[in-house]
C-alpha cells in the first residue's frame, strides 16, 4: 500500500511520517499492495477550536473510497484515531 501525506498549515516531520506508516501498516496487509492511502494533516489557526490538529484518509482501493475525518488537540492522538477508523471500516 503507498501512503502519500501532506500538510496543510503545518510540516510534515519525519517523526509523523514514521507514525503515520507505523498506525497504518496493519491495514496495508488488509488490502491489495496497489491500493493507495491520501492523507492530509492541518491545523487550524483559529485559537478557539480546542480540536486544532486535523487529519483525514482517503483509502483508493478497487471499485471503492473509503474516507476517515479525525480532529483533537494532539497531533500523533489524532493519526492514531484516524487509523483506528480506517481499520474499523
Amino acid at each position: 500500500m503507498r501512503i502519500e501525506i501532506r500538510g496543510r498549515n503545518v510540516d510534515v516531520t519525519d517523526d509523523l511520517r514514521e507514525q503515520v506508516a507505523h498506525r497504518f501498516d496493519a491495514i496495508g496487509r488488509q488490502v491489495s499492495p496497489l491500493s493507495r492511502v491520501e492523507i492530509v494533516v492541518s491545523e487550524e489557526q483559529n485559537p478557539a477550536v480546542a480540536d486544532k490538529f486535523v487529519a483525514e484518509a482517503k483509502l483508493h482501493l478497487k471499485g471503492v473510497t473509503l474516507h476517515a475525518h479525525e480532529a483533537s488537540p494532539d497531533m500523533i492522538h489524532t493519526v492514531n484515531e484516524l487509523a483506528e477508523d480506517m481499520r474499523r471500516q
